[in-house]
Order: C-alpha cells, then sequence, then structure tokens
C-alpha cells in the first residue's frame, strides 16, 4: 500500500469499521462492508467532524474524494467518501428535510471547498461554519430557493415537474 519504508497505519492492520464503532459508539450506527476494499458507516451530524479528523489523522494517505447529496423524498443524505488505509469508506449522514445543514469539513480538508459549494448550489444544503457559499454550478442569476437535484424541484420554466 505504501512505498520505501512508510509504515502502513494502525488503522490498515484492523478492521476500519470496528474501529470507527468502537472510537464512536454514539455518534457511527449502522455500518457495513458488502466486499473488500468497500465500506460504509451511518454517521450523526454531531459525530461528523470528529470522525472527519480521526480518519484523516490516521493515514498519511487518506483524503476526502467527493462529497455528494441525495434526495430520499423523505430526508436528504449527504455522503462523504473517504480513501482510507486501502478502503474506500462512504459515511452517510441523514439530515432533516426541512433544514438540512451540515458543519463544514474545510478547516480539516481544503479540498472540501467546492464540494460543499456544490451541495448547496444543487440541493440546498447550508454548510455551517464558513464563509459565504459563492455559486459553483448554478449561473449567478439563478433563483434562490430553487435546487434542480431535489425531488420537489419546480423544473423548467414552465413549470413542469422535473
Amino acid at each position: 500500500m505504501y512505498g520505501g519504508d512508510r509504515r502502513r497505519s494502525e488503522l490498515a492492520r484492523g478492521d476500519i469499521l470496528a474501529d470507527l464503532c468502537a472510537r464512536f459508539p454514539d455518534g457511527v450506527g449502522e455500518a457495513a462492508s458488502q466486499r473488500p476494499g468497500r465500506a460504509w458507516a451511518a454517521v450523526g451530524i454531531e459525530a461528523l467532524r470528529p470522525v472527519t479528523e480521526f480518519l484523516l489523522g490516521c493515514d498519511p494517505g487518506a483524503y476526502l474524494s467527493t462529497i455528494s447529496a441525495v434526495d430520499t423524498g423523505e430526508e436528504f443524505l449527504a455522503i462523504y467518501h473517504f480513501w482510507v488505509a486501502g478502503t474506500e469508506l462512504n459515511l452517510k449522514v441523514k439530515l432533516d428535510r426541512k433544514e438540512p445543514a451540515v458543519p463544514s469539513i474545510m478547516d480539516l480538508h481544503p479540498g472540501a471547498n467546492f464540494y460543499e459549494r456544490e451541495i448547496h448550489d444543487l440541493m440546498g444544503i447550508e454548510v455551517t461554519g464558513r464563509g459565504k457559499l459563492e455559486r459553483l454550478v448554478v449561473p449567478d442569476g439563478w433563483p434562490e430557493g430553487h435546487y434542480p437535484l431535489r425531488k420537489d424541484w419546480p423544473g423548467l420554466p414552465g413549470g413542469e415537474s422535473a
């Protein structure tokens, strides 16, 4: 996994999901690994920053590959996609549908900037603890409150459903 004399992290030698559940018993809920190298865990919103800090600090090669969001119709999910210790680990965070918000992790991983702006532009998920979210995907004149990847988005200018 690592070249030269770099040592594998302690996390790489153990079970990443068992370690997360043990370190954050109140913050990490359901977790599974369907096949080697792929895993996911449900993480409470209050545990997102500490879990992120842990993941990025436990392996010198760890990084955030993207943040995505899903509208299930009943709630929103923010999904944080990490590469840690040879495992693609997805953290699923359930959000309130009426006021979806996540804490920023940009201070922990500066690359989160564009991903946080994207989930705000396309899904209307507020990102707290950072400055103003400049437009990234939708044009500057895009109307406030219109988020094109939400299931309840009114759609095209004629009012058609998406």
